[in-house]
C-alpha cells in the first residue's frame, strides 16, 4: 500500500514510502500520572503473537537503506534481527537496520540513534519494530510500528519524516519536535514541542487532525473518535526523558565510543572519538 506523506515543517515536503508491517498485541498497563496509556508491566514476549517483516526501499528508488544504533540500555530488554529470529538480550552499540524487532520487557528502556541526530526511547513493556529506515532526495524517513508501551521520539532534522503506527492511530512529525507516544488497547500522541499530524486508522471523523505543542490525541478503549486535549502532568516516563535529553552528548550528533559493528560487511562504529563510519 503506497501512503503520501506530508511533512509539518512550513516548507511542506512530499514523501512517498510504501507501508510495512503492523505487529499485533496486546498489553495491560496501568493509568498514571493522568496519562489513559501509563506505566505499568506488560505481557511477556514469549506468550504474544508477533508477525514482522521488513518493509523494502521502493522499487526504482534513488532512496538508500539507513541504519540505527543502540545508545543506552537499562534493565531487560530483548530483540531480534526479524520476526523469524529468537529473541536475545540488547546490548548498548547494536547496529539496527529495517525489521528489527525490541521488547522492553516490563520496567526496561532502550534508547535508539539514529543517524540524523533523532532518538527513539522504548519503555514500560514496549514492543517495536523499526519498519521502514531510508532516504532519497528530499531526506529521511523512518516508520516504527508500536504495538504496547511507551514511547518518545526527539526529532531535529526538519527533512526527515518520522512516522509512528500504534494500534489505531498513525503520528507523523519531522524536527524539531518532541513527540510521546503510547499503545495500548487504544494509542495516544503527547505533543512536548513542535507539531504532528494525527490520523484515526479507524473509519470515523475527525479521521485527521493537526497537534501542536501542549496538545494530547488518543483513541482509547471502545471510542471510535479522536480526542484531543491538553497534556497531562508529567509522570516518571516524561521525566526520565528529559533527564535524558539533558545529559551532555545524549542527545546530539556525535556518539559515546563504542566498539565497531558490522552488518552485511558494513562497520558502523568503532572510531575513537565515536563516530560512525558512515553517515554519522
Amino acid at each position: 500500500m503506497r501512503v503520501s506523506v506530508t511533512t509539518l515543517t512550513d516548507t511542506a515536503i512530499r514523501l512517498s514510502v510504501y507501508a510495512g508491517i503492523l505487529l499485533v498485541s496486546g498489553s495491560a498497563m496501568a493509568q498514571t500520572g493522568g496519562y489513559q496509556v501509563g506505566e505499568g508491566t506488560a505481557t511477556n514476549p514469549a506468550t504474544t503473537s508477533s508477525t514482522g517483516g521488513v518493509a523494502t526501499i521502493p522499487p526504482n528508488s534513488p532512496a538508500t537503506a539507513r541504519f540505527a544504533r543502540i545508545e543506552y540500555v537499562s534493565g531487560n530488554v530483548t530483540w531480534r534481527r526479524d520476526a523469524t529470529a529468537n529473541w536475545t538480550p540488547l546490548k548498548q552499540y547494536t547496529a539496527l537496520n529495517a525489521g528489527t524487532q525490541i521488547w522492553a520487557v516490563g520496567e526496561g528502556k532502550v534508547e535508539i540513534r539514529f543517524e540524523d541526530g533523532a532518538i527513539v526511547r522504548l519503555g514500560h513493556g514496549a514492543l517495536a519494530t523499526l519498519d521502514t529506515l531510508y532516504s532519497d532526495t528530499q531526506g529521511g524517513y523512518t516508520r516504527v510500528a508500536l504495538t504496547a508501551g511507551l514511547g518518545m521520539l526527539t526529532l531535529k532534522n526538519t527533512r526527515s519524516v518520522y512516522e509512528v503506527d500504534l494500534p489505531t492511530l498513525t503520528a507523523i512529525a519531522s524536527g524539531p519536535s518532541r513527540v510521546r507516544v503510547g499503545a495500548d488497547r487504544g494509542a495516544e500522541v503527547s505533543m512536548r514541542a513542535g507539531k504532528a499530524v494525527v490520523q484515526s486508522k479507524l473509519a470515523v471523523k475527525p479521521a485527521k487532525v493537526n497537534i501542536n505543542s501542549g496538545d494530547y490525541a488518543a483513541i482509547i478503549g471502545s471510542d471510535t473518535a479522536i480526542t484531543v486535549k491538553r497534556l497531562p502532568a508529567l509522570d516518571s516516563w516524561d521525566r526520565w526523558n528529559d533527564e535524558r535529553d539533558h545529559i551532555p552528548g545524549a542527545s546530539y550528533p556525535h556518539l559515546a565510543p563504542g566498539p565497531g559493528v558490522i552488518i552485511d560487511g558494513i562497520i558502523l562504529g568503532g572510531h575513537e572519538d565515536g563516530h560512525f563510519h558512515r553517515h554519522w
